[in-house]
């Protein structure tokens, strides 16, 4: 539909996803389509190297390289990509917002403290009435990184996989908002992903309607949908892997899908 000859994928991780992807293209298609992986890490590069399947693979360090190497054309593709983003917390105090900061005290111990501040940065979650003591997210990184991307981006699509909301339900029951870590495959939250820094992975849940609402200058048309609701005129119901992705009790609701096309101006 794009015409776009050209795959990237954002934040390959072990380099499984490139590979399902690969395999699963149609000869007719795979023989004309170049696949570029955005990877920023060593270690994880080389991880993807290692793997024969890719070895046809272009990799670079930022998605304005990969996108120059396409001339500007290329459809875009993630999974989990923005949830790693670091993220600005902010709590509302009275009839304000106040940042959220965290400093050493003498004694080594990670402590909280809200401060004022003069401008709130550009996201939908404003809009919104909330609780006195509600801590919300902004991922004020991944609102830069979609400018600096539109603006070597020509033409293609994007479609990003991550696990989030749109806002109006996003903090439902979480007066203490999304950020949490995982160390050894065990959920932390509070005050405890200061115990761990270095030792565990730190997520926030995606913002869908933030993302939509950064994008809306540059793309042409986009949605935002369930998981389930992305894969079911496409799933297999005696397949295993499609009924676990599109479980209504499970990950099929909790994931969205966020796809969106840009057109040569």
């Amino acid at each position: 539909e794009t015409k776009c000859r050209d795959l990237i994928e954002l934040g390959p991780g072990s380099g499984a996803l490139a590979v399902a992807v690969w395999e699963n293209l149609p000869w007719s298609l795979r023989w004309r389509t170049r696949l570029h992986l955005v990877e920023s890490s060593v270690g994880l590069r080389a991880r993807q190297r290692s793997r024969k399947e890719l070895r046809h693979v272009q990799w670079h360090e930022t998605v304005e390289a990969a996108l120059a190497a396409c001339g500007g054309r290329a459809c875009l593709y993630s999974n989990e990509f923005f949830d790693a983003f670091p993220v600005r917390v902010f709590g509302r105090q009275g009839s304000s917002w106040r940042e959220l900061f965290v400093k050493k005290s003498e004694h080594g111990v990670m402590q909280e403290k809200f401060r004022e501040v003069n401008d709130l940065p550009d996201s939908t979650l404003w809009s919104i009435s909330f609780a006195e003591g509600q801590r919300v997210e902004v991922a004020d990184a991944v609102r830069l990184w979609l400018e600096n991307c539109q603006r070597v981006w020509k033409a293609g699509s994007m479609v990003a996989i991550d696990y989030g909301d749109l806002v109006e339900t996003l903090y439902y029951r979480r007066l203490r908002g999304t950020v949490r870590g995982y160390l050894a495959q065990q959920r932390i939250e509070g005050e405890g992903i200061y115990q761990n820094i270095g030792r565990q992975d730190l997520t926030a849940d995606v913002n869908f309607s933030d993302l939509m609402h950064w994008s809306h200058g540059f793309a042409s048309r986009q949605k935002c949908e369930t998981q389930r609701e992305f894969l079911l005129p496409h799933a297999n119901s005696s397949h295993r892997g499609d009924v676990y992705a599109m479980d209504p009790l499970g990950v099929g609701p909790a994931f969205r899908v966020w796809h969106l096309r840009k057109q040569e101006s």
